[in-house]
């Protein structure tokens, strides 16, 4: 078994051989102690972080609660207090509500309706001011938060938004002496609420998600719905989460609790890279560690491999003259009196082998005649050169090669054969081997025809002396290679060319993503060292799904075709790069250009593609297909990612599309 593994890695050498096996006994003890460590330590890290979470949603939930619990006593109080003051009496009522608005920021608006629902005194936040208003136009007997308000002490809404802000309402009833007489409902900004779950140490993400999936607010990914998740899927199902999971492309823990009747559910998230990133900082001290051990016994095992490796070298550098031809070799006992026995019954026993080594030698000599028969009849070239360079041998398969015969090239110098651009490293071989610096070497050369072709050859030769160490020549073989070579080529080609395949869209035919991140990671690296500005744009095309629902999915991608060919071909006038990033998204990249030459830039794009025509009847905007362009640029610095960067276009694609689309939304900087 050990044969055969020293033998799979061309392990020949006894020193070799001791420090192989030395290091492969660190490495095996040193697997079998990391495996262990790291399972339990990250069974344990996973166990506290679930542990840690859970914790944290319970206070998170508890604090939700409690809040939400003060804010309907608020709102319950004022309904106590109304009742005692009455319509009639607006004046104390607007005054007590003003009272509340400036001491409580959580209220957006509080307003008083009579028992048929409609508003008869409403104050309110508006640009830092209070207004007031007094019977406003306009009932809400049919809102839920009035129905539920006459049924119970307090309710809280369901989320709406009004003017690009998300709000929800907590209602209590005003009773006079048991009586129905109207609702005071407070005005609450989501935002307010979602404040309470700022994340201290940054190590936990804590939000809130709807039961229908949509987030409160937008996460710090630019998130408003997490509907296709499995953390929404577990939660719908009121199962546990005991296990990580991916969402965008990171591994996560989390821990959730529903609140508020079960209309929302808190989640406090944790990066699992996070989680682990000092036990990966262990186990590279463990390794560095265990480096340091390899380098010691590599010194300790190197004086040991010395003591057993001198007479064995002696051996195999007699062995090597032998080789080189020189038979009258003796081996010098005294070199081996302090070795141990088994390296003198060596020592011996290959001085007998030389004496029949030099006897074989003589007999050889008999039979050439009988090598020359085989010489002849192989495919390969076999020759001899004197020590000039001038061929003195070749065998039939020169003809083959060269188209020369054996007669028209013997006594000519070998090197009026060789390529003009291949004759310097051939002189260079000849004096290595000359100057007995290689025992022989190979090289790949050219070889001319006699009929004006050339033949690619490998080249292998090695120097001849004498017993006295004079140059009698060089020998050796030359294999015709050529069909290889070419082969080989042809098959880089193709790989070649399917790489190139690989990063090209099969629809669009432009860059592809994969090429995207490749292209965006050597731009932002150029910017950040010769800090100059990076322009990045992401688009997207207007109601595309409702254009595949109107004309098919074979109309959508002859229109995705050619809008990529038309933003191509604006962009590349430009030195600009585009890729399709996904779906009907797309990706475009400037270079050090100024930001007002940037926003020119994308409102081209924009019209462009605007004045192509396209038809789109499901358009809401127009009666042509439009896109929406969310746009960055700046200068990089450390303090942001890639990442970070590209999230930032995608903010500012949505952007875009929220203010009513076919628009370039611009995310600026002060740096730029």
């Amino acid at each position: 078994m050990m044969e055969k593994i020293e033998s799979f890695f061309g392990i020949h050498k006894v020193k070799t051989k001791l420090l192989f096996w030395f290091f492969l006994l660190l490495f095996l003890v040193t697997i079998l102690t990391i495996i262990p460590y790291y399972w339990m330590e990250s069974h344990d890290r996973k166990s506290t972080t679930m542990e840690q979470l859970s914790e944290q949603v319970h206070l998170e939930k508890e604090q939700l609660e409690n809040w939400l619990e003060e804010r309907q006593q608020d709102v319950k109080l004022l309904s106590s207090m109304t009742a005692t003051q009455m319509i009639s009496n607006q004046d104390n009522s607007l005054w007590i509500y003003r009272d509340i608005l400036f001491g409580n920021p959580a209220f957006h608006s509080i307003s008083q309706t009579n028992e048929n629902g409609d508003v008869k005194l409403q104050i309110r936040r508006e640009d830092r001011k209070v207004v007031y208003g007094f019977n406003q136009e306009g009932s809400v007997k049919n809102e839920k938060f009035f129905k539920e308000a006459n049924e119970k002490d307090t309710y809280i809404s369901s989320i709406f938004e009004e003017d690009h802000q998300k709000f929800f309402i907590i209602s209590a009833p005003i009773r006079v002496k048991g009586d129905f007489v109207g609702v005071l409902y407070g005005k609450v900004k989501v935002d307010v609420m979602t404040s309470l779950f700022n994340d201290e140490d940054g190590s936990n993400h804590t939000y809130i998600v709807t039961k229908e999936g949509s987030l409160l607010e937008p996460d710090n990914l630019g998130r408003t719905n997490i509907r296709d998740t499995y953390l929404y899927e577990q939660a719908l199902a009121h199962n546990p989460i005991q296990q990580s999971y991916e969402d965008q492309q990171e591994e996560m823990y989390a821990s959730y609790s529903w609140v508020n009747e079960e209309r929302w559910f808190i989640v406090s998230e944790r990066n699992k890279r996070q989680v682990f990133s000092s036990l990966y900082i262990q186990l590279f001290v463990f390794c560095m560690d265990v480096l340091a051990v390899y380098a010691i016994g590599f010194v300790l095992f190197i004086g040991i491999a010395q003591r057993i490796n001198h007479p064995l070298h002696l051996l195999a550098e007699k062995a090597r003259e032998i080789r080189h031809g020189k038979w009258n070799q003796n081996i010098d006992f005294t070199v081996f009196n302090r070795s141990a026995y088994e390296f003198r019954e060596l020592a011996q026993s290959f001085q007998s082998m030389i004496v029949q080594l030099q006897y074989n030698m003589k007999m050889m000599r008999r039979t050439q005649k009988q090598y020359k028969n085989i010489v002849d009849h192989i495919t390969e070239v076999v020759y001899q050169i004197d020590p000039k360079g001038y061929w003195v041998f070749l065998n039939p398969a020169w003809e083959k090669v060269s188209g020369y015969t054996v007669q028209e090239a013997i006594g000519k110098h070998f090197m009026s054969f060789v390529h003009r651009e291949d004759r310097m490293k051939l002189y260079r071989m000849l004096r290595a081997l000359m100057n007995e610096e290689l025992d022989y070497t190979m090289h790949q050369v050219r070889y001319k025809q006699k009929n004006g072709g050339e033949r690619i050859v490998e080249f292998y030769c090695t120097a001849v002396f004498d017993d006295q160490g004079n140059l009698e020549g060089y020998t050796g073989a030359i294999h015709d290679i050529t069909e290889w070579v070419h082969a080989e080529r042809n098959l880089q080609k193709a790989n070649q060319k399917l790489e190139e395949m690989s990063f090209k869209d099969s629809l669009t035919n432009i860059p592809n993503r994969r090429l995207f991140e490749k292209y965006i990671d050597k731009s932002w690296t150029n910017a950040l060292e010769q800090q100059t500005s990076i322009t990045f744009m992401m688009i997207d095309i207007d109601f595309f799904k409702p254009f595949n629902d109107t004309y098919g999915h074979l109309h959508g991608d002859d229109c995705l075709a050619e809008i990529a060919s038309t933003l191509q071909n604006e962009v590349e006038k430009h030195d600009g790069f585009i890729a399709r990033y996904g779906g009907e998204e797309f990706a475009i990249i400037y270079e050090n250009l100024h930001l007002n030459e940037a926003e020119e830039k994308a409102e081209a794009l924009r019209n462009r593609v605007k004045n192509e025509k396209i038809p789109h009847r499901a358009s809401e905007i127009s009666d042509y297909v439009t896109i929406s362009i969310g746009m960055i640029h700046r200068v990089p610095d450390e303090t942001e990612s890639i990442t970070a960067f590209v999230q930032r276009a995608d903010q500012a694609l949505y952007e875009a599309k929220e203010n009513g689309k076919d628009q370039v939304y611009v995310q600026r900087f002060s740096t730029c």
